[in-house]
């Protein structure tokens, strides 16, 4: 089954941004590189609040990331992102973490799309 990830933003208003795969256990998200991608860092953005969420009340084992410009499609442990994740907060986001791209697997090169 696949549940729809929402944040809810400070306007009140609800955004989604992602999917939950209960079968799978994982987090499918989009990302705009532009938007989510920190340069320095070279690393995937992520919400914290909702990783966090989503491992303890759903068993997440892993995230599944779509970028969206190139179509190409990296994995990432639970386990792994644990490890690695670094902790940044931009206003008016929430607390997000950063997982560096040298600890995401590509497995889709996204050039058959």
């Amino acid at each position: 089954m696949m549940i729809v990830t929402r944040i809810k933003e400070r306007n009140g208003n609800y955004r989604k941004i992602g999917f939950f795969d209960t079968e799978a256990k994982a987090w499918l998200v989009d990302r705009d590189k532009k938007k989510h991608y920190m340069k320095m860092l070279r690393g995937w953005g992520l919400d914290n609040w909702m990783y966090e969420m989503l491992k303890d009340k759903y068993g997440l084992e892993s995230v599944i990331l779509t970028e969206t410009s190139k179509g190409r499609v990296y994995k990432c442990s639970k386990e792994t992102i644990d490890k690695n994740k670094i902790f940044k907060t931009f206003h008016p986001h929430r607390l997000q973490i950063f997982v560096p791209i040298v600890f995401w697997e590509m497995i889709d090169d996204g050039k058959d799309r």
